[in-house]
């Protein structure tokens, strides 16, 4: 068996910044550790599943040490490893290890959110919720521009008869469409979706806002234009028209039937 150092060649040294406060290894009591829900995800059914499995396998020689913060009152904020230390406290542990963190509230959600995201497939929502408590710039314009719309990002899942007009489960496609198509296209979407006829709940998903994204972006309409048109413009219906026509019902294809009824209406007939 042989070992060799760290292999550094290729690599370029980043320009100094602040690093942050050393972290230390020590020891907690689990009743010292708390989850703060600013940041921190719910336990979901399939994570008691995933706490279940750790407690019936528990094993110190697979246990690393979570991440956690100082707060008020003596305790420990967990950053990363609820999880872990809710299997712990199942099998009787008293103490884990922990590395533990000089940090504030925005700085624990952002390294939550670097952790969660990097390397495990954490829902989506929670990501959302954790960047925007870190204060993440992108994320705090797309709340703002969001908020201003009407529109509220639901960072918790909720079933459609739970909803009201305006929430939105979908904030990593929306993020993306900010990204791909700018701010207008998705603040046309949002608009075109609450003022669209029938119910609009459950309406702020993928398949709504990217098609009306791709259709606003190749076809510019005024926020008035769209409040006046889409009350004609039964969407539920026109994604039922394509899949009923064969086609695939993709994106293109509802934004293409999206602008055949606006057509229609500018010709003077019903979409």
């Amino acid at each position: 068996m042989s070992y060799e150092p760290l292999d550094l060649e290729g690599f370029s040294a980043p320009p100094p910044r602040d690093l942050g406060a050393v972290s230390q290894l020590q020891w907690l009591a689990l009743a010292d550790l708390v989850v703060d829900h600013t940041y921190q995800r719910d336990l979901t059914p399939d994570s008691r599943k995933r706490i279940a499995r750790i407690a019936a396998e528990f094993d110190w020689s697979c246990f690393t040490p979570v991440i956690a913060a100082p707060v008020e009152g003596g305790l420990f904020a967990v950053i990363d490893g609820q999880h872990r230390a809710t299997a712990a406290a199942l099998v009787g542990v008293k103490k884990i290890p922990a590395m533990c963190v000089v940090a504030d509230r925005q700085r624990q959600a952002k390294a939550f959110a670097a952790i969660n995201g990097n390397l495990t497939r954490m829902n989506a929502r929670a990501v959302y919720r954790a960047g925007l408590a870190a204060g993440e710039p992108k994320l705090v314009a797309i709340d703002a521009l969001a908020t201003s719309c009407g529109v509220r990002m639901l960072t918790h899942p909720r079933t459609v008869d739970r909803m009201h007009d305006g929430d939105c489960g979908a904030p990593a496609e929306v993020v993306r469409i900010y990204d791909g198509f700018g701010e207008a296209p998705l603040r046309s979407a949002f608009a075109a979706v609450l003022a669209s006829k029938g119910d609009t709940r459950g309406l702020l998903t993928t398949v709504y806002l990217r098609s009306l994204a791709m259709l606003f972006r190749a076809k510019p309409l005024g926020l008035e234009t769209i409040r006046k048109a889409f009350p004609h413009i039964d969407l539920r219906d026109a994604l039922q028209t394509v899949r009923r026509e064969g086609e695939a019902g993709d994106y293109s294809d509802l934004r293409d039937e999206i602008a055949r009824r606006l057509a229609k209406l500018a010709a003077g007939v019903r979409a």
